[in-house]
């Protein structure tokens, strides 16, 4: 037995590499890239490539670390990290520019999901790579992550970041050089979820966000008990009673479904129903398949569902996503069909969907749903109408149970900054480009600063300067208001947009290009394109207009105010006066402007104030706005006046 343990030793692998450093991946030109693992204390590490060796020394808990020489843009190349009798080979290096894409569901929004997906697999080139970094929080900085390097091909772009994909498809094309992306994001979370618990500490604005956690971890288990309870209760008056339709048989083939009402490919019951609707409904679709796909082992791809899905084929349970699923709207529904269950000739697709909040149904997009043999050779559009039946609407007036802040919860302060970004450092990499914010709506004043200290820390850590960092300002949401209002919104707008006093920020404005019916707007292309802009420009010295127009200064004579903008010639869309500018005087009461456009200035005036003290451009939660520069870049939501409503002050 003792001999056996002591081979059993001797044969356990004690040379790691961090995940990072893997097949296909991509390293950052230019600079002595940072490599770094764990051996056995005390070991000397060899590493090899590209013909030159450097090496270094384990410490006492067996951590390494050493520098590369510089290396220019190119490959394939090979790298051999050695010590002892271990050896480690990773293999189609490409040397190129690397950045890290980070924050919540706008970030992480596939492109198989976005309206440019059928272009993006087009385009594929195996020149731009992604890592995407499995989703885990954790109470205490991590040594490693969860993934792979893959390439960009037609057949893997459509799982890529959207907005990553677009930022470094620009890039490629642009600079002609490699581009890896560190893909590192989770929906629906919050800001200090991405920053280390010693910044958080350090800032009096962000350090009761920390002081009420730790305060709370004491009591977490119990808490956890509760949820627990509370959301089992909650799901089983969620789930609208038994699977009804299958009782009835309605995912069977043989089933008349004559009296179902039909439907186009991605309706979502809201939709459908022309109202807010949570509860089951189904949908069913009848296709015929090729002969020669009989027997074969085939695949469903149905695009994003909202929320929870069984679907079936042909009677058959091919799969489910239910609620042990994060952020399950958007997630892409693939299911493999066992050869057993295929059908020559017609066959049936049906899907139970249940919605516990949102619009509910299939999200899609079109492009992303088909039927195809297992191997990708073949496939079948799913963009034919469907049939839809409601089975059991539910009352909708029960709050979901929240999650407890504590260890493992995503949302709790410093969790995803200790899973998903400690381990990354110190990586080589260029930059970073972020998409965040909705979660933090509500709470700008806290949010200016936390993120700022955000910035400010993975600076710190990287410790490789001011690092680039370029992020998205939220685009509009929600329906649109016909009178001057006050907007969280437009205040976490503006909170992000004081980040831009640190140095080396840039910040990509979408105000145009959101949606009123979705918080997760589909075209990313223009998004990754602006945050492109800033680097191509700031970065890397191409010449381009980078940035949206932006407020500079104002001017009051009697009645009539002027507003001049930076970043060039000012002009409308539409060809008309532009929209969204409200005038206020010493009463604080808001009214929609008369304007003018002249070079970089606007003009403005309303008849309901003649004495102006404040003005405010596109402060809504979705303005209608038609001003942008000569480069087609919208200009950037402002106000004059510090009046605190919402929750911030300016």
């Amino acid at each position: 037995m003792i001999l056996l343990l002591a081979v059993a030793a001797l044969a356990q692998t004690t040379l790691q590499l961090n995940s990072l450093f893997s097949d296909s991946m991509v390293l950052q030109r230019g600079i002595a890239d940072p490599v770094f693992g764990y051996a056995t204390p005390g070991a000397y590490v060899s590493i090899q490539i590209a013909g030159e060796r450097v090496g270094c020394t384990a410490d006492r808990n067996g951590r390494w670390r050493t520098l590369l020489t510089p290396l220019q843009a190119g490959g394939p190349y090979e790298m051999t990290v050695s010590s002892g009798t271990e050896s480690i080979t990773v293999k189609d290096i490409l040397v190129g520019e690397v950045w890290l894409a980070s924050g919540q569901s706008n970030m992480e929004f596939l492109e198989e999901n976005a309206d440019d997906y059928g272009m993006a697999m087009g385009e594929a080139t195996q020149d731009i790579r992604m890592f995407t970094v499995k989703h885990k929080a954790s109470i205490a900085p991590d040594k490693d992550v969860t993934g792979v390097w893959t390439p960009a091909g037609a057949g893997t772009v459509g799982r890529f970041s959207a907005v990553a994909y677009s930022f470094a498809r620009e890039l490629n094309h642009k600079l002609g050089v490699p581009v890896g992306i560190i893909n590192s994001c989770w929906g629906g979370t919050f800001a200090e979820s991405w920053t280390s618990q010693d910044m958080l500490l350090k800032d009096p604005a962000t350090k009761p966000i920390i002081d009420q956690f730790l305060a709370d971890l004491p009591t977490y288990a119990s808490r956890r008990s509760a949820y627990d309870d509370a959301m089992e209760i909650w799901m089983n008056g969620k789930k609208g009673g038994e699977n009804v339709g299958f009782g009835n048989g309605w995912p069977l083939h043989e089933y008349n479904d004559s009296d179902w009402k039909e439907v186009p490919a991605c309706s979502t019951v809201e939709s459908i129903m022309g109202r807010e609707f949570e509860g089951s409904f189904w949908y069913r679709l009848t296709l015929n398949v090729p002969d020669e796909w009989f027997g074969k082992r085939l695949k469903l791809e149905l695009g994003a569902l909202d929320d929870y899905d069984i679907t079936y084929f042909n009677g058959i349970r091919i799969g489910r996503t239910d609620q042990s699923v994060a952020e399950p709207a958007t997630v892409n529904r693939v299911y493999t069909i066992a050869p057993g269950i295929v059908r020559r000739g017609s066959n049936t697709i049906a899907v139970r969907v249940f919605n516990a909040e949102g619009s509910g149904g299939m999200d899609g997009p079109l492009a992303a749903m088909r039927l195809s043999l297992a191997d990708g050779s073949a496939s079948i559009p799913l963009s034919a109408n469907w049939k839809f039946k409601v089975e059991q609407e539910i009352d909708q007036s029960a709050p979901r149970p929240k999650l407890p802040s504590g260890p493992g919860n995503p949302y709790s302060p410093s969790e995803l900054y200790n899973g998903m970004i400690a381990p990354l450092i110190p990586y080589g990499i260029k930059g970073a480009i972020w998409y965040q914010g909705e979660s933090n709506v509500g709470n700008a004043t806290v949010y200016a600063p936390l993120f700022e200290d955000l910035i400010r820390d993975w600076r710190n850590r990287w410790g490789e300067g001011p690092l680039p960092f370029y992020f998205v300002q939220l685009p509009n949401f929600l329906p649109q208001k016909d009178v001057p209002s006050d907007s969280a919104w437009a205040e976490l707008r503006e909170a992000q947009a004081k980040a831009l006093s640190l140095p080396h920020t840039g910040m990509a404005v979408t105000i145009d290009v959101g949606e009123a019916d979705t918080i997760h707007p589909k075209n990313k292309r223009e998004v990754g394109r602006r945050l492109s802009l800033w680097a191509l420009s700031q970065t890397y010295g191409k010449p381009f207009l980078y940035a949206s127009p932006a407020f500079q200064s104002m001017k009051i004579q009697g009645s009539q105010v002027t507003i001049t903008f930076t970043n060039g010639s000012l002009m409308t869309t539409d060809n008309k006066a532009p929209a969204c500018f409200a005038v206020a005087g010493e009463d604080k009461k808001f009214y929609w402007a008369e304007t003018s456009v002249y070079g970089s200035t606007v003009t403005l005036s309303s008849p309901s104030v003649p004495h102006p003290v404040a003005v405010r451009y596109a402060w809504a939660d979705n303005p209608p706005v038609n001003l942008t520069n000569r480069a087609g870049l919208p200009a950037c939501p402002f106000r004059t006046d510090d009046w605190s409503a919402a929750g911030a002050t300016k």
